[in-house]
């Protein structure tokens, strides 16, 4: 019988030949780490919970054929495959080749410890800002962009209290006063930034005169876009600050807005510059309850 004749040859060869399975024309249950040839067919037996193979049409004619010649080629692949494994000396050489490719530790650690030391603090920046800044020799365009770098930075409480102590704070005050609209616009922006909800900072800013110059914006003719950073300026300086409301009405705050609200072309502001005038009564009454 050619089957048994087939299981006869199995029980011969020793546990090596064991990982070749040489599937048949019947179900045969499939033992752990045999390979099975491709285009063989294999199913999972519910009964028995096994794994079970057989030889698929094509490769029944290709196994009846050139059946031991195909074997001999897998049981070889199997071999030189598990020989590359063990091979010390190939191993060895993938182990050099991986290392090859990366850089030790101690290099590694070097380079990083260099680009620490080229990496700006916040303080470094502002103070390469406030330097472009104050070149005299720098364009309106560098000075308005050192003046929006400014703002990003002067969000974070920490930033806008180390601008005041760099002096910062008093230059971008005195910017105010100047006859480029673009660098009012931009400073009142960086103000308004620092200032608000840095009640440190709010203090300096009344103290270094900001108030009445931000009113005086507001009172001469100016751009649309330059009274609305200056709004928002002198909102972040009123807001939960009693003593810079009180100088806001001794300035003639209310009056400034009560005309800027009624002058034509100033639509987009109203809105503007009655949250300004409600939080401060809410405020206010909040305070005498």
């Amino acid at each position: 019988d050619h089957s048994k004749g087939e299981e006869t040859l199995l029980e011969d060869e020793d546990s090596e030949d064991l990982e070749v399975f040489r599937p048949t024309d019947k179900w045969q249950t499939l033992k752990p780490g045999q390979a099975v040839p491709a285009g063989s067919h294999v199913r999972l037996n519910l009964q028995t919970g096994q794994r079970e193979v057989k030889m698929g049409e094509e490769e029944g004619l290709k196994y009846g054929r050139d059946g031991n010649r195909y074997t001999e080629e897998l049981k070889e692949s199997l071999k030189k495959f598990k020989e590359g494994m063990d091979d010390p000396v190939d191993s060895k050489q993938d182990e050099n080749a991986v290392r090859a490719q990366f850089r030790p530790i101690e290099e590694l650690k070097k380079d990083m410890e260099a680009l620490d030391m080229l990496v700006e603090t916040d303080v470094q920046v502002m103070r390469r800002l406030l330097n472009q800044f104050n070149n005299t020799n720098g364009t309106t365009e560098e000075k308005i962009t050192a003046l929006l770098d400014l703002e990003y930075l002067v969000h974070q409480v920490d930033n806008a209290q180390n601008l005041v102590s760099m002096g910062g704070m008093q230059l971008v005050i005195n910017v105010l006063n100047s006859t480029d609209i673009r660098l009012q616009e931009s400073a009142a922006f960086v103000l308004g930034s620092a200032v608000s909800s840095n009640p440190s900072v709010q203090v300096e800013a009344i103290e270094g005169g900001a108030l009445q110059k931000l009113l005086t914006l507001l009172a001469t003719q100016r751009p649309i876009t330059v009274k609305k950073k200056v709004l928002f300026a002198v909102a972040s300086l009123l807001r939960h600050f009693p003593f810079a409301q009180s100088h806001f009405l001794k300035l003639g705050g209310v009056q400034v807005l009560s005309e800027l609200f009624q002058t034509p072309g100033t639509e987009p502001l109203r809105v503007r510059i009655i949250t300004v005038l409600y939080d401060m009564i809410i405020e206010k009454v909040n305070i005498c309850l």
